[in-house]
């Protein structure tokens, strides 16, 4: 009598199994992070002087500026995330895929701004359990025809223009004879998760329902040559924010080509992207309205701006970015590399005093999250100068040396070096100016080292660390007003198991 229903059960079980499928991983990070360097723009009351201040008797003493500060800090902090895809295949024609994620949480004090440590996005926040990935996929019996509903990741090569995920469509055609895979997403509801420094999506209510749609063709016909050729329309036609308050709408246009190509010792990457289309401000801004302020030019245009509230201003893109990069392979286990990337337009602001979004060479993203080193371009934690890899009005230059010193273990040694795209202006600094300091301006923003080792114990296992260092220049001092302090310590130790 129990041997019938044991059988029966097992009978039933294998087909089950057969229809179900799932993998992921665990991460946990630890990180320790030091500066004197502030990240913000410098006011009256944020940086004093590190090394005197006066009092009241007009005497000399020692400073007291906190560790912790918006001018200095040193602490640590750890972070622990979990994935995990679940794929079901109720018939040969249909898969329903589901992805979720626990974390990123944070242990310790997680009072970290638009950037420093633990924010790698663009605010503060943390979450718990979200969905990051649901869709619905039908197929042909030789899943090379498929068709998708609901939400899933897209992006463009090495996130530069997008990296994120929304709630759509996609179509995806593979063509084996011809060495080629057709992509067409339509995303309604954009993910912006990332305002919670965890990037894992789709919990919060800050979802921007603009129009993406996003279009490319990956080549891969020749020996040791892939290419990818894309296009992307992102309509942002939003008024008004969650506030009420007028914001900015856009409707821009991103054309790329990427290719990797190896060929003996040697690889390859080229990537260069073009972004057009019109951005549309409520707000007409006037050159210098500082020196304008109580006059009647300026009240004549406030008072025409107010009669007639719903004109917008229209200023036109036309901007360009890329990267690429050449390694050569010394031996079979060292290799040496140079890269480049940048953006088009200004950090900060206008030489006339005006804001620089509205420049035509003014390069922008559609969610990017870009990675070219550990501090100064960096979308990955800790922290980050320029939040999600915002090349925009930047240039990078990097060498990279890797090493796979045993089996299990390879290391990284890379050095760069950063400058503007356009030089900064000083006229509108209070504490970094011309004089009596005896300061110009300059296009040097500063220099990064990085170290990472990466350890392998077993297949599914990687412990890893890095040690990054970055030294700012002039440029980064003119744009942030700084007048004290040049230097941002971050030293990371991770463990990640997948299953």
């Amino acid at each position: 009598m129990l041997a019938f229903p044991t059988s029966s059960l097992s009978s039933q079980t294998a087909p089950v199994l057969e229809k179900f499928d799932y993998n992921g991983s665990m991460l946990v990070r630890g990180f320790f992070t030091s500066r004197d360097l502030p990240l913000e723009k410098q006011t009256a009351t944020l940086c004093p002087n590190p090394f005197t201040t006066s009092t009241s008797s007009g005497t000399t003493g020692t400073a007291t500026t906190s560790n912790n500060s918006k001018c200095r800090e040193e602490r640590d902090f750890y972070t622990t995330r979990f994935r995990l895809n679940l794929a079901f295949r109720p018939s040969n024609y249909v898969d329903i895929i589901y992805g979720l994620e626990v974390g990123e949480l944070e242990f310790g004090d997680a009072t970290a701004g638009n950037s420093g440590p633990g924010s790698g996005g663009t605010g503060s926040g943390s979450a718990n359990l979200e969905t990051r990935e649901l869709r619905l996929k039908v197929h042909n019996e030789k899943n090379t025809l498929s068709f998708h509903a609901g939400i899933f990741p897209y992006g463009t090569p090495n996130g530069f223009v997008a990296a994120t995920s929304g709630a759509g469509f996609l179509i995806n055609h593979s063509v084996p004879d011809w060495f080629s895979e057709f992509e067409l997403y339509y995303i309604k509801k954009e993910d912006q998760s990332r305002v919670d420094r965890d990037s894992n999506g789709f919990n919060d209510d800050n979802y921007k329902d603009v129009d993406v749609v996003l279009g490319n063709w990956k080549f891969s016909g020749l020996p040791g040559y892939r290419s990818e050729l894309y296009g992307l329309y992102r309509g942002d036609n939003r008024t008004e924010d969650d506030n009420g308050n007028l914001r900015d709408t856009s409707r821009l246009y991103w054309a790329g080509f990427y290719q990797r190509y190896r060929w003996g010792r040697f690889d390859f990457m080229l990537h260069v992207i073009g972004n057009w289309g019109n951005v549309y401000s409520p707000n007409r801004e006037l050159p210098r309205e500082d020196l304008l302020e109580g006059t009647t030019v300026l009240n004549l245009a406030n008072e025409a701006e107010n009669y007639l509230p719903n004109q917008r201003e229209k200023y036109k893109i036309d901007a360009g970015a890329g990267e690429a990069e050449i390694g050569y392979q010394i031996t079979d286990r060292i290799k040496f590399s140079l890269a480049l990337a940048g953006a088009s337009g200004r950090r900060g602001v206008e030489p006339d005093g005006t804001s620089v979004d509205y420049r035509r060479d003014q390069f922008h993203y559609a969610s990017q999250a870009y990675q070219f080193s550990e501090i100064a371009v960096d979308s990955s934690g800790g922290y980050s100068l320029f939040t999600l890899g915002d090349l925009t009005g930047l240039v990078v230059r990097g060498a990279r040396l890797e090493a796979q010193l045993f089996e299990s273990v390879d290391t990284l040694l890379g050095y760069y070096s950063l400058h503007s795209y356009r030089t900064p202006t000083i006229d509108y600094n209070q504490f970094f100016t011309r004089f009596p300091a005896g300061k110009a301006p300059s296009s040097y923003f500063g220099q990064e080292i990085n170290w990472r080792v990466n350890w392998r114990p077993f297949s599914d296992l990687t412990l890893s660390a890095y040690v990054a260092y970055f030294d700012a220049g002039d440029g980064y001092k003119v744009l942030r007003d700084v007048e004290f302090g040049d230097r941002a310590l971050e030293i990371m130790v991770s463990a990640n198991q997948t299953f």
